[in-house]
């Protein structure tokens, strides 16, 4: 969940992918839903990924996710991970 990125400005019902890293895949692309702005680009290894300027990594088949302040392992189920303003991160409650 990205705090700094206003729901207001977002296209409501858009989709897209957000690809992880698997063997022998290489890309990139960038999309917008309105003011959210996706950038990502990939190799067999990890996925560096840009929501509206806040950055990071996807790797380990997607169960690894890297920022600035604090890596993330996906071990057994969902998580959710809340991007503060700051760029802080911290685990949010999983509903």
């Amino acid at each position: 969940m990205f705090e700094g990125v206003p729901s207001k400005g977002v296209s409501v019902g858009s989709g897209g992918t957000i690809n992880y890293p698997n063997p022998g895949g290489a890309g990139g692309s960038e999309t917008a839903f309105g003011a959210l702005k996706i950038k990502q680009s990939w190799d067999e290894r990890a996925n560096a990924i840009n929501v509206n300027g806040y950055a990071f990594t996807l790797s380990r088949e997607g169960s690894k996710l890297a920022f600035a302040d604090h890596t993330y392992l996906v071990t057994t189920g969902p998580k959710t991970i809340v991007i503060a303003k700051d760029g802080a991160t911290h685990e949010g409650a999983n509903q």
